[in-house]
């Protein structure tokens, strides 16, 4: 198989230790020792320079509710030409930009559910109001899941 050219979308990476972060770092490198090349689409962060090597960061802001977490909503295409796949890792704003440049850019889009969020929303502070009264979460899945060309669901 020839190198492709593969980008992650995630809410989470390298600024929040947890299970997500730590599987696109694992996946990332795994990804680059079998020779492709890896672009991660992340919240910007307090601090952090708005780009780093391999990595795009796409405004955001605080998460009201939870505020060492970030949202993010990237406008515009942020990816270079010549991307071959696109992964979302997430069914929220960075998750659903990955689903629409993969739409435009006519390219598969995989999708990885890494959390039952059914099961976790209540967990969330200041979600499960908002999917109870406007069935926030059923849409994002199927705006991002929907369309994917592939689904993984690990946990």
């Amino acid at each position: 198989m020839r190198p492709l050219s593969i980008a992650l979308f995630t809410d989470t990476f390298l600024h929040d230790p947890n299970g997500v972060a730590s599987s696109l770092v694992l996946l990332r490198r795994e990804l680059a020792r079998r020779g492709h090349a890896v672009v991660v689409v992340a919240p910007s962060l307090p601090g952090r320079p708005p780009m780093e090597p391999g990595v795009v960061r796409v405004p955001s802001v605080p998460y009201p509710c939870y505020r060492t977490q970030r949202l993010a909503w990237p406008v515009g295409d942020v990816l270079p030409p010549g991307v071959d796949i696109v992964h979302a890792h997430t069914p929220f704003g960075v998750g659903l930009a990955a689903a629409r440049v993969a739409r435009r850019r006519q390219i598969p889009l995989v999708a990885t559910v890494h959390v039952d969020y059914a099961s976790y929303l209540h967990y969330v502070p200041g979600l499960a109001p908002l999917d109870r009264w406007l069935g926030l979460l059923p849409r994002l899945m199927r705006l991002v899941y929907g369309p994917a060309d592939l689904l993984l669901s690990p946990s």
